[in-house]
């Protein structure tokens, strides 16, 4: 092959990978974020954070939803003060420590309780034993389900370009 065949191969892919590359170099960056991700935004003229999914970002603005079907809320990249995605919620640890809690707190009270209605009865200490395991299995059902619903979410910074 001589040189000039090996310039007509060569050029037009030269060429090609510069404008490609110029076309990438150009563009602004946008927000690193896919788009579903629940985020929260401080932004003004607001004073507290607007959360929701991420329904749309580029390098201009970002837009979220709320809610499905809800009206989305607009924010140029500009005013946006704080950007936060969520990292969601610690549930696993908030049930344990709701279940040891309630089933202690709800086992122990019903069997004081019972202790005091059943006083001089001949079944009390058996009537005392099924309401202390009755109120431990409550406790931790009710427990587990409020440490569940109670656990806070987590919230990690992201830069905005």
């Amino acid at each position: 092959m001589n040189g000039s065949a090996f310039a007509l191969l060569i050029t037009p892919t030269l060429v090609a990978s510069t404008l490609v590359g110029c076309t990438l170099v150009a563009q602004p960056p946008r927000v690193p974020l896919p788009v579903g991700a629940r985020v929260r935004v401080a932004a003004a003229p607001r004073s507290d954070w607007v959360v929701g999914r991420l329904s749309h970002a580029d390098s201009v603005r970002i837009v979220l939803r709320a809610a499905p079907g809800a009206i989305p809320d607009t924010f140029p990249l500009t005013a946006i003060q704080a950007l936060e995605v969520s990292r969601g919620r610690p549930r696993a640890l908030r049930v344990g420590i709701g279940m040891v809690v309630g089933g202690v707190a709800v086992g122990t009270a019903a069997g004081l309780i019972a202790k005091v209605l059943v006083r001089g009865e001949p079944d009390g200490e058996l009537v005392v034993g099924a309401a202390v395991v009755a109120g431990v299995a409550g406790g931790v059902i009710a427990g587990g389900a409020v440490g569940g619903l109670t656990a806070p979410e987590r919230w990690r910074r992201v830069p905005v370009p």
